[in-house]
């Protein structure tokens, strides 16, 4: 049986440096390596441009594209397609239907379900909002396996969608790959500074305008507002995602999301509940234990591998740091360290993939 994997390159994320294309690229480059071959699937440009009837017509061109891409398998062979699809369109379900028809095996694997994103979020549309759920149900119902970030998450397709339970696999974390780089285990930091990198705008970073005085931090990614950041907040502008891991030199990588310091809120930090955030994923990579919200789903992961604190509230990040002691911070950093080597290497993808065939074997 030969598996592909449908590569998809968003002419906007092209040297890019924000973290939008990153998890993406390195799920292909993994796939690559296990010896999965690319379906190439030209996107469109400049899509959401022009009116209904040009949207419209580009939804149709985007599934010639998908039509195209995929004519060339054959039975015995399957599919592996990365969801939100970047080409996405209505008439994508037209597309995976076929792929049932002559028996080829359809595995999504799931970077955001926008069901329940933009469900979070009062500024999508009821056509948006109409439009992507159709999309993502459809491809959910012809799915033979899906891979989600965490059972939370794979609740939340059951109760949404009504996929079944069995047909998910847990991905766990994402993986980062940073040729080149591996941190030292036996260096540890001499800055007692937390790292904040990422996606820095108000609107979806809020809390980074009400952090807590008594903690240095660290920033690193595009949108901040300099002027209205504390004393004990230091910008260091921006980065490639694959070089990032290399400027990184706190003790902490934070994960937070929301207007609020207090606690994740809204809808970015609502979600929080069911994704795992890929900037969990750069600081284990980088050797950084991280500091969670406790409500979050990634917490799970944090704290049955004992790579970082889960906190409440930021208020109380000073106190609960501060109560971590040195031998008990370097066994963090040890096992951050060995889980960051592990998604160096791909080992996340390439065991939940491995189950998902598994399982669309059975399924499919």
């Amino acid at each position: 049986m030969t598996w592909y994997y449908a590569y998809e390159q968003d002419p906007s994320d092209v040297g890019a440096r924000n973290a939008g294309g990153k998890a993406r690229a390195d799920i292909c480059a993994i796939l690559a390596g296990m010896g999965m071959r690319a379906l190439d699937v030209p996107v469109i440009a400049n899509r959401d441009q022009g009116g209904a009837r040009a949207k419209l017509a580009a939804h149709h061109a985007m599934a010639g594209r998908w039509q195209e891409a995929v004519s060339g398998l054959a039975e015995g062979d399957g599919l592996i397609v990365q969801l939100p699809a970047v080409g996405h369109t209505l008439f994508f379900g037209r597309v995976i239907k076929a792929l049932r028809r002559r028996r080829i095996p359809l595995i999504l694997l799931v970077h955001d379900l926008d069901t329940l994103r933009l469900a979070l979020r009062q500024e999508a549309s009821l056509g948006e909002r109409t439009r992507i759920q159709r999309e993502e149900a459809t491809a959910f119902s012809y799915a033979a396996a899906t891979i989600v970030h965490n059972r939370h998450m794979a609740k939340a397709i059951h109760e949404a969608l009504g996929y079944p339970m069995e047909r998910m696999v847990s991905l766990e974390l994402f993986d980062y790959l940073a040729p080149g780089f591996a941190p030292d285990e036996r260096q540890m930091p001499e800055r007692d500074t937390v790292v904040v990198a990422g996606n820095l705008t108000a609107q979806k970073a809020g809390y980074l305008y009400e952090l807590p005085d008594d903690v240095r931090f660290d920033l690193f990614g595009l949108g901040l507002e300099e002027g209205r950041v504390g004393a004990n907040v230091a910008y260091h502008g921006s980065f490639e995602a694959d070089v990032l891991p290399a400027q990184l030199g706190g003790r902490y990588g934070l994960v937070w999301d929301g207007p609020s310091a207090v606690t994740c809120t809204d809808a970015y930090g609502e979600y929080l509940r069911i994704n795992n955030p890929h900037k969990t994923s750069l600081y284990l990579a980088s050797g950084l234990p991280v500091v969670v919200w406790d409500q979050a789903a990634i917490a799970d992961v944090v704290r049955e591998r004992g790579v970082g604190v889960c906190v409440a509230s930021l208020d109380e990040l000073a106190e609960r740091l501060a109560a971590v002691s040195e031998s008990e911070y370097r066994q963090m950093r040890e096992r951050a360290c060995h889980v960051g080597a592990e998604l160096r290497d791909g080992a996340f993808t390439k065991r939940a993939v491995a189950r998902a065939i598994d399982g669309a074997n059975q399924w499919g």
